[in-house]
């Protein structure tokens, strides 16, 4: 009885080949830093005096917000901004020692109220 010569490619060391060089792949890729986005930021600049708000919310470094010189409660300050005409421009200033947070629930209501006409102050 004569066995038959099977023609064709043995696939097993081309798959462990190509498995070898993905494990190498993946584990020097991990040691690639990854690049920064360079972004080139806008200074803060000055307001003229005629464009200048009318309206200022401060966040403290205590997460207190203020309307104006006035200490408010976070349920109170919607309304506050409510109230204010949408041409009019209202001035945010957050302390650097807030939480995040609050500067988020502030613009959340300017945006709710689509209320584009706000500065956010910043220091030159």
């Amino acid at each position: 009885m004569r066995r038959t010569k099977k023609d064709g490619l043995n696939l097993v060391p081309f798959i462990d080949i190509i498995l070898v060089l993905l494990c190498i792949t993946l584990s020097i890729s991990a040691f690639i830093p990854n690049k920064n986005i360079k972004v080139n930021l806008p200074n803060g600049g000055e307001i003229s005096r005629e464009k200048m708000a009318k309206f200022k919310v401060v966040i403290n470094g205590d997460d207190e917000i203020f309307w104006g010189d006035e200490k408010v409660l976070q349920s109170d300050i919607k309304d506050k901004i409510f109230s204010v005409p949408n041409d009019d421009l209202i001035e945010l200033w957050c302390d650097k020692e807030s939480r995040f947070k609050s500067f988020v629930f502030i613009i959340d209501i300017l945006k709710e109220k689509n209320h584009a006409n706000f500065v956010i102050q910043t220091r030159d």
